[in-house]
């Protein structure tokens, strides 16, 4: 495993364990973190999160989680030892719903 995969790994874990203990955000809707892909500098992440539910409720929690960006940052600047750490940006991945789509249309041709 490359020095970049571990510490997007690391970042990944930190992140979940932080919204775990210290956001308690009812406005944050249940949400799972998929993966976090960092830049080769190191300077920006990209962490990736699903959600199941309506429009509204993914509207509302993708605008809380742009409001905490920098708490998110700030904790992991307690934790990761990295020179600079990376300017965090959330973005949420559709894999989950095309997946659980994919799968009602395979179940709708068998029951056919």
């Amino acid at each position: 495993m490359t020095r970049k995969r571990k510490v997007e790994v690391q970042i990944k874990r930190e992140i979940v364990e932080i919204f775990q203990k210290k956001i308690q955000d009812d406005r944050i809707g249940f949400i799972s973190f998929t993966d976090v892909t960092i830049s080769k500098d190191f300077s920006y992440a990209k962490v990736f999160y699903s959600q199941i539910g309506t429009e509204k409720q993914k509207a509302k929690t993708n605008e809380r989680l742009l409001a905490i960006t920098g708490l998110v940052k700030f904790e992991l600047g307690k934790i990761l030892r990295l020179r600079t750490v990376p300017d965090i940006k959330f973005v949420f991945d559709k894999s989950l719903e095309v997946g659980v789509d994919l799968v009602n249309k395979i179940n709708a041709l068998k029951d056919q």
